[in-house]
């Protein structure tokens, strides 16, 4: 029979990591990519209050104003016929308490006795 030391250490942690467009110059200087709207027509930067919705036809670009959107029809949710016959299940609440755990072996320290890894 073999003994193997473990210890307990929760599974989770909070390391987020957030990546950025970079551009790299030369002398090691790192500048900050943005996404900046522009027009095709002159080039120039639009403001978010100047930009509208439209859609592409083999003649140009058709534009479809907010009124012409809210009086679209909205399409109905779909139900599936299993769905509608038979009851709904009742929903669990998630698990509360501690977070999960997992299994990391353990070292011996400097004096013999067994420590996290």
């Amino acid at each position: 029979m073999v003994s193997v030391p473990v210890s307990l250490v929760p599974a989770t942690e909070r390391n987020a990591v957030h990546f950025r467009q970079i551009h790299q110059h030369e002398g090691g200087l790192i500048g900050r990519v943005r996404n900046l709207k522009v027009c095709e027509l002159d080039g120039e930067p639009v403001g978010l209050d100047e930009i509208g919705r439209g859609y592409e036809t083999s003649t140009g670009t058709i534009p479809v104003s907010d009124a012409e959107l809210d009086a679209l029809p909205c399409p109905r949710p779909r139900r599936s016929r299993s769905s509608a016959s038979s009851p709904r299940p009742p929903s669990t609440p998630p698990p509360s308490g501690p977070a999960p755990t997992t299994w990391q072996p353990r070292t011996p320290s400097r004096h013999g006795r067994m420590s996290p890894a």
